[in-house]
């Protein structure tokens, strides 16, 4: 799966941590970012999902894009829109 090259840059050029699920899901990636030492069980992550199948799409948690409020031990909760 091509991750686009931005998400790359939220960890290597702003210092964010980040976080690749590709195990718990046959049909989707998750990828998540917070500033250093946020627990994953607390609000502070902007998380995506993309899916496996072709064309690949990528979708922000509840459509908010580079919103650092979610959780990311709840990613599988959130709805995924552009």
């Amino acid at each position: 799966m091509a991750i686009p090259q931005i998400l790359y840059d939220l960890a290597l050029v702003r210092g964010y941590d980040y976080i690749i699920d590709d195990t718990s899901s046959a049909d989707y990636i998750y990828m998540g970012w917070a500033a250093p030492g946020t627990a994953k069980s607390a609000a502070g992550w902007t998380i995506m999902r993309g899916t496996t199948a072709k064309p690949e799409t990528w979708r922000w948690a509840n459509a908010q894009a580079f919103c650092f409020q979610f959780v990311w031990n709840s990613r599988d909760g959130y709805s995924y829109a552009t």
